[in-house]
C-alpha cells in the first residue's frame, strides 16, 4: 500500500475518523478463511447456509444442479451465445438448468432472454405457474433469409424461407381476423429484430444514410462512419462537461456520450421489444432499400428490474440469472499494483444480492442500479480499470486518457460500506486531495467501481463453482485466434490458489500449458479444433492435471468438490461439419450445379459414420451457416490476410462496432449445433449420462487437440503435411475455387 504524504495525514483522519486499520490482502485472507478450500468447503450445510435465500426462494431445496455460463467477448459473444440459449431450449435441457452467470457480451443475450420472459409473454407473466416450455420457442424462431436461396438452386431444403426482398420477414398469410393474426403474421420479428440491430453503436440519425437497422453487409452499410462522426463530436463535448466533477472533483457522474451511446444500443438491440409490422412497426424510410423495423421501447426495457428477475426464477421456472462485473481494481491512473484475485474483483449481482469477496455479499439491491446498467457495467470493456490486457506505464498512461475523454464506461455507485459523514466529505476534496481514498481499506473506498466482467473473470464460471454445482456448460465465445485459451487459463490458475484443479483432457499437455508466462512459444490450432465441446472437469485435489475421477458419495457429502464442465468452443471442429467442407469444397470446384447439391446435402442429410460418441446421429448444421460459410472464404474479405478465414473467430471489438444480419446468424446457428450435442449427453431428468459422457471424455483423451509452435498454429497455417481431415481441410478451404462474390459479412 502506498504512502500517504504527512501533509494530507491531518485532513484524512478528520474526514475518516472511525475507519478500521488497514489489512493486508493476506491478513484479510486469513481472517475470511470462507475463501480458502479446505476440508467441508463445498458441504451441504455450510452451502445451504450460504445461498438459502437462492435456493429457498424458488423453493428448491436440493442444491443446484446444472448452470450455464456465457462468457464476454462483445457482439461476438452474445451472436454465439444466443445460439446456445437457442440449442439449450430445442434440446429441452434449459428447463433443466438452476443458473445461468453472464459476462459482458453474454450478459447481452441473458438480458434478451430474460427481457423476453418478462416484456413478452403478456398476462401469462403475471399469472401464478411456471410457463410452458414451449412458450418460448416463438423468441428464437426464424427462417433462411433469401440472400442465400440461390446458393441452393434447384434443391429443396423443406425449410421455412424468408420472404424475398423484404428485410423485415414480414409477409401477411393469415386473415387479420383469425385469433392471434399479429403474431402469426409476423413470426419471425424477434430473431429478425437482433439480427438488423447488430450495430449497436448506430444512432440511427442518418446522417450518411444509415439505418441502424438494416440488413447490409459490413462493406456495404454506412454505420461506422456514422458513428465515428458523430460519436467523435460529441466525445468533446463530454471532454468539457467531464473536467468539474471528475476531474477537479471525484463525484464520478457519468457524462460520457459514447458510454450512453453503447448503453443505449444494447438496449435498443437486446431489451427492447420488437414491434410488430401490422402495429405500424415497420415502415419505408427514404435513402433505404426496402423496409425497416422501428426501435421498440427503449425505455421500457430499461425498466426491468432485480424484482422481475427474481418472479422468472421463483414462480415461472426461468435460471436464476447471475450478471458478474469487476469491482475493487484501483481507479488512480498513478497505480502500478498487479491484477487481483478474482476472488476479490468479481462482482456478482442476483435478484437477492450483491457483492464480492473485497465488498462482502450483501443482500438486497446495490442503490442505484437496474439490470440494465447491471449489464452495461459488465460490457464496460472500454474502462481505465484494467490490469488484464497492459502493463505499467502504457496502462498508466491509457487510464489518463479514458479519464480525459471520458472514454470511461464503467459506472461507479455508493458504497453501503462508507458512512454519510466519510461520502460527503471525500465529495468536498477537490484534486489531488480526494486521493486520501486510496488511504482506506479497498472494501471500504468511497464508491464501488463497476467495469467488464472479463478483467476478472471472462467465462462466467466461477459464480458457479463457488455455490458448489456440479454440471457447469460453459460458452468460451471470447476472441481467441491465436489458441491461448487465455480465460479457461486464467479460471485455472485461479482456482488452482483455492486447491481445485480443472482438467480438460481433449487439451494436449493443458495441465502445463496454462503455466506459461510471458508470450506463450505454443498454442493450440484452432484451425485444426477436433472438439468443439471439450469434456473435462474441476476435482479438489492439491495435484494439478490427471484424470477426471469423481469422489466417493462419502466425499461429496463431506464438501469434497467434483463438477463436470462442458465447454464449448466456436471452432469447426466436428467431425461431420469438417467432411461436409471438404465435400462442398470438392463439388464447389467443379461447377455451380454440382456445388448446389453438395451444399444442400451438407444442411439436410443426417451425420453418419463418425468416432466421436457424442456426435453419433447428429442433425447437420444449418442451412445459413454453409450458406455464409459459401460467400465468405478465398477470394474475399471473410479471409484474414494470413490467409485463414475469419469465421468463426471474429476480433472482439471489429464485431462489437461493425457486425451483419449475416454473422450474426452464423454464429448463432453454428453455437445453436453444438449446444445441441451436450443436450445429448444428459437425460430426460437433467441428469448426466455418465457412460456416454465417460466414452466420449476417453476418445477426447485419445485424440486431443495438439499444441503447434505459436507462429505455426492458429495465426498461420502449420507447414506439417495434411494427413489428418482436419488439416486438409484447411488445405482445401483455401485453395478452393467455391467463393467468388465481392459481397460478404
Amino acid at each position: 500500500m502506498s504512502k500517504v504524504p504527512s501533509v494530507y495525514v491531518p485532513l484524512y483522519f478528520i474526514l475518516l475518523s472511525g475507519c478500521a486499520a488497514v489489512p493486508t490482502q493476506d491478513e484479510w485472507l486469513k481472517k475470511n478463511s470462507t475463501y480458502e478450500v479446505k476440508s467441508g468447503y463445498f458441504g451441504p450445510a455450510r452451502m445451504d447456509y450460504l445461498f438459502r435465500n437462492e435456493r429457498e426462494g424458488a423453493g428448491r431445496r436440493a442444491p443446484p444442479n446444472l448452470g450455464l455460463a456465457l462468457a464476454g467477448g462483445g457482439t461476438k459473444a452474445s451472436s454465439f451465445a444466443m445460439g446456445v440459449l437457442q440449442g439449450m431450449h430445442t434440446t429441452g435441457l434449459m428447463e433443466k438448468v438452476d443458473i445461468l452467470s453472464t459476462v459482458s457480451g453474454g450478459g447481452y443475450a441473458g438480458y434478451w432472454y430474460y427481457s423476453r420472459l418478462v416484456l413478452d409473454t403478456g398476462d401469462e407473466f403475471r399469472a401464478p405457474g411456471k410457463f410452458s416450455p414451449a412458450r418460448l420457442n416463438p423468441f428464437f424462431a426464424d427462417c433462411l433469409p433469401s440472400r442465400y436461396v440461390e446458393i441452393f438452386k434447384g434443391h429443396p431444403l423443406n425449410l421455412e424461407r424468408c420472404p424475398p426482398e423484404n428485410f423485415t420477414n414480414y409477409e401477411q398469410k393469415v386473415p387479420i381476423t383469425v385469433p392471434n393474426a399479429k403474431d402469426l403474421n409476423d413470426p419471425y420479428r424477434y430473431q429478425n429484430y437482433i439480427r438488423a440491430y447488430q450495430d449497436i453503436f448506430s444512432t440511427g440519425r442518418n446522417m450518411f444514410g444509415a439505418r441502424s437497422f438494416n440488413y447490409d453487409t459490413t462493406d456495404e452499410d454506412g454505420s461506422i462512419n456514422n458513428e465515428i462522426v458523430e460519436n467523435s463530436v460529441l466525445l468533446v463535448a463530454s471532454a468539457v462537461i467531464n473536467v468539474i466533477p471528475n476531474i477537479v472533483f471525484d463525484w464520478q457522474w457519468n457524462v460520457s456520450s459514447t458510454q450512453r451511446a453503447y448503453a443505449k444500443g444494447i438496449a435498443r438491440t437486446y431489451g427492447a421489444s420488437p414491434p410488430l409490422c401490422q402495429d405500424d412497426g415497420c415502415v419505408k424510410p427514404l435513402l433505404t432499400n426496402g423496409e425497416i423495423r422501428r426501435e421498440g421501447d427503449i425505455k421500457k426495457a430499461r425498466q426491468l428490474t432485480f424484482n422481475d428477475i427474481r418472479r422468472t426464477y421463483e414462480e415461472k421456472g426461468a435460471p436464476m440469472w447471475i450478471i458478474n462485473a469487476t469491482a475493487g481494481e484501483d481507479r488512480s491512473v498513478l497505480d502500478v499494483g498487479e491484477q487481483s484475485d478474482l476472488r476479490f474483483t468479481s462482482f456478482e449481482f442476483t435478484p437477492y444480492g450483491f457483492g464480492s469477496g473485497l465488498y462482502g455479499y450483501k443482500e438486497g439491491e446495490l442503490e442505484g442500479i437496474t439490470p440494465t446498467e447491471a449489464v452495461v457495467s459488465s460490457a464496460a470493456f472500454f474502462d481505465d480499470q484494467q490490469k488484464g490486457e497492459m502493463s505499467t506505464p502504457w496502462r498508466n498512461l491509457a487510464a489518463a486518457g479514458m479519464k480525459v475523454s471520458t472514454l470511461n464506461w464503467g459506472s461507479s455507485y455508493r458504497n453501503p460500506n462508507v458512512q454519510d459523514f466519510a461520502y460527503f466529505g471525500h465529495m468536498a476534496l477537490p484534486f489531488p486531495l480526494y486521493y486520501v481514498d486510496r488511504l482506506k481499506a479497498p472494501k471500504d473506498s468511497t464508491f464501488i467501481h463497476l467495469s467488464d466482467g472479463g478483467q476478472s473473470e471472462n467465462l462466467g464460471a466461477y459464480a458457479l463453482i463457488r455455490r458448489g454445482v456440479p454440471n457447469i456448460i460453459i460458452s468460451d465465445h471470447a476472441e481467441d485466434r491465436g489458441g491461448n485459451m487465455h480465460d479457461v487459463c486464467r479460471l485455472k490458475t485461479q482456482m488452482r490458489e483455492q486447491g481445485l484443479s480443472l482438467r480438460l483432457p481433449g487439451l494436449e499437455g493443458f495441465g502445463e500449458f496454462c503455466t506459461e508466462k510471458g508470450e506463450p512459444t505454443h498454442a493450440y490450432d484452432i484451425y485444426n479444433w477436433r472438439h468443439p465441446v471439450l469434456l473435462g472437469c474441476i476435482v479438489e485435489s492439491p495435484v494439478d492435471g490427471g484424470a477426471c475421477v469423481e469422489p466417493s458419495a462419502k466425499e461429496k457429502a463431506a464438501g469434497r468438490y467434483f463438477a463436470r464442465l462442458f465447454v464449448i468452443k466456436p471452432a469447426i471442429g466436428s467431425e461431420a461439419v469438417v467432411r461436409s467442407l471438404r465435400d462442398v469444397s470438392k463439388a464447389c470446384s467443379k461447377d455451380v450445379g454440382h456445388c448446389a447439391e453438395a451444399l444442400s446435402d451438407a444442411c439436410t442429410k443426417p451425420v453418419s459414420n463418425v468416432e466421436s460418441p457424442m456426435w453419433a446421429n447428429a442433425k447437420p448444421a444449418s442451412c445459413e451457416m454453409y450458406g455464409f460459410i459459401q460467400k465468405n472464404g478465398p477470394g474475399t474479405s471473410g479471409m484474414a490476410n494470413d490467409d485463414c478465414p475469419h469465421f468463426p473467430q471474429y476480433g472482439t471489438v471489429a464485431m462489437t462496432v461493425d457486425s451483419s444480419p449475416w454473422m450474426y446468424g452464423a454464429m448463432r446457428d453454428l453455437a445453436a449445433y453444438y449446444t445441441g450435442r451436450v443436450g445429448a449427453l444428459f437425460d430426460a431428468q437433467g441428469g448426466v449420462d455418465i457412460n456416454l459422457f465417460d466414452t466420449e471424455l476417453a476418445y477426447q483423451a485419445q485424440r486431443p487437440v495438439e499444441l503447434v509452435p505459436a507462429n505455426e498454429g492458429s495465426m498461420f497455417f502449420s507447414k506439417r503435411p495434411p494427413n489428418t481431415p482436419y488439416a486438409i481441410l484447411r488445405f482445401t478451404l483455401l485453395h478452393s475455387l467455391m467463393l467468388r462474390t465481392s459481397v460478404h459479412f
